[in-house]
């Protein structure tokens, strides 16, 4: 080969790759900040009674006071289940129930680079990390949180269509951190699965099971969850 020609040689295939980049190109953005709110003063929250969670003892075994949680030895009056979900749990009476809280996001609309890219294909989307920033005020430890991602019709972590993306550990009180979290391989199917349509809406969800025990403080207090990440979209 001609050593003259080259250099004119390097060039026209530097300029086939730059036309492809700019025909198919690979786009990095923010996943829009989802905020999670925690909170004694959300309706969907339940406080104990007044005089706490009974000390009772359950089962079907030897000793156990009750079989029922919800309907306490005589001469005391049966508890309100609705409002104060008892159930038996390792032989004990506790108060539990599952908080939930959906935020929806549409990617298409939501992010800038993504705009001019309406009516493209994405052929690739990879959520590189998840960033998490907690705020806590609560008197009490809080169990895990997690974060699902799902349908926009979809508003509850126990649907089928819901997929977990990741896992918060217990969170102690007045704890305050930022966090990043890389994603594993079920979580970035998942992700992809949804985000991959990026002009269809879908839903984040943050699900937790408060256990409210005998003899422990009434919770009160705020727990803020912001959820974002690094996106990377191949078109």
């Amino acid at each position: 080969m001609n050593p003259r020609r080259l250099p004119l040689l390097l060039l026209a295939l530097m300029g086939c790759d730059l036309i492809d980049q700019l025909k198919n190109p690979t786009i990095a953005f923010t996943l829009p900040k989802q905020t999670f709110n925690v909170s004694t003063n959300d309706p969907r929250w339940k406080q104990p009674p007044d005089e706490g969670v009974p000390n009772l003892t359950c089962g079907s075994g030897a000793g156990a006071l009750v079989m029922d949680c919800c309907v306490p030895p005589a001469p005391a009056p049966p508890l309100n289940c609705q409002l104060y979900p008892m159930t038996c749990e390792a032989g004990s009476c506790v108060m539990k129930f599952n908080y939930e809280q959906a935020s929806p996001i549409t990617l298409a609309d939501q992010v800038p680079q993504l705009r001019g890219q309406k009516g493209n294909i994405i052929k690739e989307i990879l959520l590189k990390e998840i960033e998490l920033t907690l705020n806590n005020t609560f008197n009490v430890p809080l169990p895990p949180v997690a974060i699902f991602i799902a349908p926009a019709d979809v508003t509850s972590a126990s649907d089928p269509g819901a997929q977990r993306l990741v896992n918060l550990p217990a969170v102690t009180m007045a704890m305050q951190s930022n966090q990043k979290i890389l994603v594993d391989a079920q979580a970035q199917q998942a992700f992809s699965r949804f985000a991959k349509d990026f002009q269809t809406p879908f839903n984040l969800i943050a699900s937790t099971t408060m256990v409210i025990r005998p003899g422990t403080p009434k919770p009160q207090g705020m727990l803020e969850v912001i959820v974002s990440g690094k996106v990377e979209a191949k078109f």
